[in-house]
This record gives structure tokens, C-alpha cells and sequence, in this order.
């Protein structure tokens, strides 16, 4: 639904940029040129206004928001990439996606509270690493979830304020492993993960 939205498209910007400096220096360049090139400068000028007008219309467009606006909201993907980026590449963690939800009405579909998350190695179906986004759309914080029955019901293991690190989560994946072995007991899958993580945690204090 991009034609909802109110954003600065920044390629087309740059494009505009582009064109209006072409426009301007390209009959300059012309002179230094055959007398055909020179006699067709105000078409080839002509080519790159009518360019830039159209550039320019679409810029506009997509920045003015209208009534619809305020009912499709986006969250920008460069305030979810680094704290996705953060939870892939942490020991522990196997798979790290985003969570949507899906709303729909009248043919279109809406996206609401994309949410940064993350499952643990061997605990996937039991345990969750999550973000919180804010109202502002800046992650304010992580929150570590264990499931240890067949019920809904969600304990929270730990979490975190404000800007997070490898370090951090690794520490969340560290105390959600304990919680899972304590409440079910010994696994040696599950201790092998953890001494991965134990030594990760080791040399990050090292």
C-alpha cells in the first residue's frame, strides 16, 4: 500500500539532483561539439526539464500524505535491520526473523507491530527473544520468554533496556538455558548449547 503512505523518497531525490545539474551543464558541453549536436541543445534541454517535472511530481506526491495515511502505518526496516542483524548472529540463537501481524479490509492488508524476534537453539517452540517497539518506532526493549507447559501462558525469563549488544543477548539466551533446564531438567543437547554460550560469555569478559 505504498501509495498510502507520506514518505522522502531519497533515489528520486538524488535523481532530481542529477537532472537538474545535466540540464544545466549539458549545453555548455554542446558547445565543444558539432553543429548538429549545438542546434539540438534546446531539445536535449528541453528532454531534461521535462524529465525532472515528472521526477519532481512524483516526489511530491509521495511525500503529501492524504486520508488513508494515518490508518496504514509503517515502522522503517532500518530501525528493525540492526537489532535482527544483532539476534542472527548471537550464539544460542538458530533462527531470528521479523513477527507481523496481518489486518485486512475491504481487499487491502495492512501490517501492524513488526516485531524483531528470535528462538533458541533447541528450545525453539518453548522459548521467544523479542523486541518492544515504541510508539516513536525505536526498539525500547528485549524481553526473554519460556513457555514450560501447553497453556498460553508466557513467564518472563529477562530483559533489557535501551540499545542492545551481542553481549546482552547472549546473556538473555544464557539465563533463558537455565530456567529451561532447571524447570525440565538436564539435557545434553541443551548443556551443549550452553557451554557455547558459557564461552562466548567468558571471552566477551575476558
Amino acid at each position: 500500500y505504498r501509495n498510502f503512505l507520506s514518505f522522502v523518497d531519497s533515489r528520486l531525490i538524488a535523481l532530481a539532483c542529477f537532472l537538474s545539474v545535466s540540464a544545466v551543464a549539458f549545453p555548455f558541453l554542446l558547445m565543444r561539439t558539432t553543429i548538429i549536436l549545438i542546434a539540438a541543445t534546446p531539445v536535449i534541454f528541453g528532454f531534461f526539464i521535462l524529465i525532472f517535472g515528472l521526477v519532481s511530481s512524483s516526489i511530491i506526491f509521495k511525500f503529501i500524505p492524504n486520508e488513508a495515511t494515518p490508518h496504514f502505518p509503517v515502522v522503517p526496516e532500518k530501525i528493525l535491520r540492526p537489532s535482527f542483524r544483532i539476534m542472527q548472529t548471537t550464539s544460542g540463537i538458530s533462527w531470528a526473523g521479523v513477527s507481523v501481524l496481518l489486518g485486512e479490509a475491504s481487499g487491502y492488508y495492512t501490517v501492524r507491530k513488526p516485531t524483531p524476534i528470535s528462538r533458541i537453539e533447541g528450545i525453539e517452540s518453548a522459548a521467544k527473544i523479542h523486541c518492544i517497539i515504541d510508539e516513536s518506532g525505536n526498539v525500547s526493549k528485549v524481553v526473554s520468554t519460556l513457555s514450560l507447559d501447553d497453556s498460553d501462558t508466557l513467564n518472563i525469563i529477562s530483559e533489557v533496556l535501551g540499545e542492545i549488544s551481542h553481549k546482552q543477548i547472549t546473556e538473555i539466551v544464557y539465563k533463558t538455558l537455565q530456567a529451561y533446564i532447571k524447570a525440565r531438567g538436564p539435557n545434553e543437547f541443551l548443556d551443549e548449547v550452553l557451554e557455547e554460550v558459557t564461552s562466548f560469555l567468558k571471552r566477551s569478559n575476558g
